[in-house]
């Protein structure tokens, strides 16, 4: 379903949604596939669904990038590309504490934002969190990884990918390839690009 929506999304703009420079676990995948109110007199962004509104300067510190694509002043503007069920949603915020599971679209804090997670949470007794914001782990969120500047495997489109733990091994699920393998695979893959 994803995969259609981003299909949907470059038919509609002629490109991929724009991914994190940084990183590809913290990108604006939620928010290009289901978009954003954009005030032109404020400058900043609000998410129509759980009504938080962001700042440029939270938008570039998070996902890499200046605002969104897919905004427009009123939400019948807006281009629904994607309906993600709640549980596949995580909201992150510097003042989430471990006991916060955030899931869901509700708004909690005002540095807080919201990124797709895979259906697998990354399980919290793991030193190898995902996503970090300021160098502090966001236990349990396992987004999915997402590149579409510089693809290693899908070039001309994009690389998206699921990471989930199976025992202490780490497999992935990309949408290069029919079969899941372990991430020691990806990392000869990526190594070069990994942000």
């Amino acid at each position: 379903a994803i995969e259609t929506a981003i299909e949907a999304y470059n038919n509609k703009f002629g490109h991929y949604p724009p991914d994190n420079p940084d990183t590809p676990t913290l990108n604006a995948l939620y928010y290009e596939l289901t978009g954003v109110l954009y005030s032109s007199t404020r400058g900043t962004f609000k998410d129509p669904m759980s009504g938080n509104v962001m700042a440029p300067k939270l938008i570039k510190e998070h996902f890499g990038v200046d605002g969104f694509v897919n905004g427009g002043k009123t939400e019948s503007a807006l281009k629904k590309f994607y309906e993600p069920r709640p549980e596949n949603v995580r909201h992150i915020s510097e003042e989430h504490d471990d006991e916060d599971a955030g899931h869901g679209h509700k708004s909690h804090h005002s540095d807080e934002v919201h990124i797709l997670c895979v259906p697998s949470p990354w399980p919290l007794s793991r030193d190898d969190q995902p996503v970090r914001i300021d160098g502090k782990a966001v236990k349990g969120v396992n987004p999915w990884r997402y590149v579409s500047s510089q693809p290693v495997n899908n070039v001309q489109q994009y690389d998206l990918w699921a990471e989930y733990v199976v025992g202490d091994e780490v497999w992935v699920i990309g949408n290069w390839k029919s079969e899941p393998f372990p991430k020691a695979r990806l990392s000869r893959y990526y190594k070069k690009r990994m942000r």
